[in-house]
């Protein structure tokens, strides 16, 4: 039986570091790694379309970056997160889910802040221009300390 025309969803066979198959029951599509890198695929996890690279491909079940949690993919979502979203960036391969996303620390807090002064009361305005105020701070204390802690580190250094 021929593999169906369909876009795969990849899985690494069993025993295996180079082989993936597709997960769809109805498809007997094989393929070895180094033929699908470059390939458009199918996200396991949120079912967007992405193309296979070795960073997904060093994973049993490959994933887009979106739900990735590699260096590469916290970059990716850091430097969107700030971009605002238009009919161009949508296009572009913006994650379908946004509550699937990890959220970085700073946007955990930023969204608790918010979510507390709404309930105690405050406008939505109020309340994120307070919990960006809070949180650009918070982000400003740790730079400091840790500036301060290198300059203390290349202090004791110079006195040894």
């Amino acid at each position: 039986m021929a593999a169906r025309k369909h876009l795969h969803t990849y899985e690494r066979k069993a025993r295996s570091k180079t082989t993936y198959r597709c997960i769809d029951p109805e498809c007997t599509h094989v393929a070895q790694k180094w033929l699908i890198e470059g390939k458009k695929a199918i996200c396991r996890f949120c079912g967007r379309d992405f193309i296979l690279d070795r960073e997904a491909l060093r994973r049993k079940n490959p994933r887009c970056v979106w739900c990735s949690d590699t260096n590469q993919a916290k970059a990716v979502r850091a430097s969107s997160f700030a971009a605002p979203l238009s009919p161009k960036a949508q296009l572009a391969g913006e994650h379908p889910l946004p509550g699937r996303m990890k959220l970085s620390r700073g946007e955990k807090v930023y969204r608790r802040i918010v979510r507390q002064l709404l309930e105690a009361g405050w406008s939505l305005a109020d309340a994120e221009d307070q919990a960006r105020r809070c949180v650009e701070a918070a982000e400003r204390w740790n730079r400091e300390r840790a500036e301060a802690a290198v300059t203390q580190r290349g202090i004791a250094a110079t006195k040894q």
